[in-house]
Formats: C-alpha cells, structure tokens, sequence
C-alpha cells in the first residue's frame, strides 16, 4: 500500500472511529456524511492520482530506463563471462587443474553465457530468460538452504563444534553472496 494509501486508511479508520452516540446518548451528528465525504475524498484521491500519473510522465519527459540498463548490465556481463573462460583456458594451460574441474568451471560459465544471451538476443529481457534466472536462483536458495540445515543438524548432532558450523555457514553465505551479484 503506498503512503496515500496508507494515509486514506488512516482517515477512513479515524472516521469509523466516531462514535454513534454522544455521551447524552443522542445520535453523533453527521457521523454517516463525515465517513461518506471521507471516503469519497479517499477514493477521488486515489483515482486522480492513477489517473494523471502517466500524462504526468509524459509531460516531464521521464524515460524509462531500466530495459536499456539491464541490457547494458547483461552484454557487461557476458564479456566479463567470456573474460573468465578464457582466462580459465590459460590458468589450465598453466597449471595442473583436474580435467573434471576444469569441465566444471567450463560449463559453469557457458551456463552463464546462454542465460545472458538469451536476454540480448531479443534486445530485451526476455521471459525466458526471466523465468531460468528466477528458476536458478529458486534452485541455488534451496540447495544453500539444504547445506545450512545439514551443517545445522552436525552441530546438533555433535558431529562439529559451533565454531566449525559457524565457519562452514560463513563459506555458504559468501557463496551465495557472490552468486546473487
């Protein structure tokens, strides 16, 4: 509920707050016209606000530019994924990494690379992209969830220590802190 909302409820429960009766016992006074002209006043309010609302943005020229900034972020990150595959070419070439880590890393990023894409093909967010990033980050939610609860049940277990748990639940909220961006 906005704050005209809010305050319109406000004014409406004040007004159904009147009594009926006065303490002579007399009918209060215009009680039904104050709770009429209180909520007519709210619902006027209302109205013309969404009424007027987007000739308002017309008239002040207000662009919106929230597509155009999440476009500019995408193709921003599909570079820096791209960045990351090749250096991850470079650090194998270099470095002793297992061919099943490497596989790993690789498919984590190309992974990347078809959700973000899939968003600037179509010079848009695109539903389909909008709906595999809600569903990735629903999935990665639950397994982090799953991870905590186990380290949660080891400590009750006795298995580890509160500080061991502590530790472990730090590595999963900085995991999961790096992949919400």
């Amino acid at each position: 509920m906005g704050w005209s909302g809010m305050r319109g409820a406000v004014s409406l429960a004040a007004a159904l707050a009147i009594p009926l009766q006065t303490q002579a016992g007399a009918e209060f006074p215009y009680r039904d016209l104050i709770i009429f002209l209180t909520y007519t006043v709210i619902f006027a309010t209302l109205v013309f606000q969404g009424l007027t609302l987007p000739f308002l943005i017309l008239r002040l020229g207000v662009k919106d530019e929230g597509n155009e900034a999440r476009i500019a972020e995408l193709d921003a990150t599909v570079q820096a994924t791209h960045a990351a595959l090749e250096k991850l070419k470079d650090i194998c070439d270099d470095e002793s990494i297992p061919a099943r880590s490497q596989e790993r890393l690789r498919e984590i990023y190309e992974e990347r690379i078809r959700r973000y894409e899939s968003g600037l093909e179509a010079g848009h967010v695109t539903d389909e992209y909008r709906e595999s990033s809600e569903a990735w980050i629903r999935w990665r939610r639950e397994l982090f969830d799953a991870e905590r609860d186990t380290v949660v049940t080891l400590r009750d277990k006795g298995e580890i220590n509160a500080d061991v748990m502590r530790r472990v639940e730090r590595d999963i909220d900085l995991e999961e802190l790096r992949e919400s961006g």
